[in-house]
């Protein structure tokens, strides 16, 4: 069995989704692997942590009903108010009390998440290498 390590300087995720249950899931496998996670239901509540919270913010995953169907402009809103912040979309749903999430990416496309590990490495790719190189392009 594989060992995720713990960065010393742990990376801090913020989360959008409106359901719940969601939220609840990924904070949970994320604290326990030592990634710092703030979590918000909605555009608003992402703005509010992004403006009042010190810590800095190394990825947004954020609900893709919410990016394009409630809130098209939050990630523009998020960039603005924390530069260079990178960030991922996903696509969850809580269905017949089963969770799933599919986490899109600029390198891989969709990333279907199987297990707690998948998630893990999604997001620790997505917060670690260089946007250039995620999107496909060189600057």
């Amino acid at each position: 069995m594989d060992t995720l390590s713990i960065p010393s300087n742990p990376l801090s995720v913020l989360v959008v989704d409106a359901e719940p249950a969601i939220l609840i899931l990924i904070a949970r496998i994320l604290d326990a692997n030592g990634i710092r996670v703030l979590l918000a239901r909605n555009g608003s509540e992402a703005v509010q942590i992004a403006e009042r919270h010190d810590i800095p913010i190394d990825l947004i995953v954020a609900n893709v009903a919410i990016l394009e169907q409630r809130d098209p402009q939050l990630l523009e809103q998020l960039r603005r108010i924390r530069p260079g912040v990178r960030d991922m979309s996903m696509a969850a749903c809580v269905d017949g009390g089963m969770i799933r999430i599919q986490l899109m990416t600029g390198v891989h496309g969709v990333d279907p998440v199987v297990s707690d590990c998948g998630l893990l490495e999604s997001i620790r790719r997505s917060a670690t290498v260089p946007r250039a190189r995620r999107a496909g392009r060189v600057h």
